[in-house]
């Protein structure tokens, strides 16, 4: 099984505010429809809302956004190779996002 947020990740050319905010939605729609992965999405959503956050607040780098769509890509790697694991694992992979350092 997949996530169902695989539609909704944008590409580099296209990342940016609007493009995160079509992300949260979708992530935040999948909670509601893949309760039993809700933890990936809360985590993927509330990530997107600070760099939602950061981009409005002053104008970024190419080199920020480069390494914030890295992070990002990084994040939706691990929760998709968890999802069908065990709930051990799945949790270890919930903790390796929440616990990543992206700023």
């Amino acid at each position: 099984m997949a996530l169902l947020i695989a539609a909704a990740v944008p590409e580099f050319s296209t990342f940016g505010t609007h493009a995160l905010l079509a992300f949260r939605k979708a992530c935040e729609n999948s909670i509601r429809n893949d309760q039993g992965h809700a933890v990936f999405y809360r985590l993927l959503a509330d990530h997107a809302d600070r760099l939602i956050d950061d981009y409005h607040q002053v104008p970024l780098a190419t080199s920020k956004a480069a390494e914030d769509f890295r992070n990002l890509k990084e994040m939706i790697a691990i929760a998709e190779a968890a999802v069908d694991k065990p709930a051990d694992l799945k949790f270890e992979a919930a903790n390796a996002i929440a616990s990543m350092d992206c700023y």
